[in-house]
């Protein structure tokens, strides 16, 4: 609360395993090598700052019915 303004969006292409990796930063932990390598602190996007560079070039989705897509850009 008070760090996210209500009605915040954001183009960045982010998915479930990336709320570890943030999750971290927000209280601090640093997790060990071997936890969490696809996971990306989205952080920095939620709070609106500027990126250099996209948090993920690109996401592959699937479906519980075998339906796989790949998201790459916009």
């Amino acid at each position: 609360p008070g760090n996210i303004p209500a009605g915040t969006t954001s183009d960045e292409i982010i998915c479930l395993t990336d709320l570890l990796g943030t999750c971290a930063a927000i209280v601090g932990a640093k997790l060990p090598d071997n936890a969490g390598e696809d996971s990306y602190n989205i952080l920095p996007a939620l709070l609106g700052q500027n990126l250099n560079k996209p948090v993920r070039e690109a996401i592959v989705h699937h479906s519980g019915s075998s339906i796989f897509s790949i998201r790459r850009g916009q």
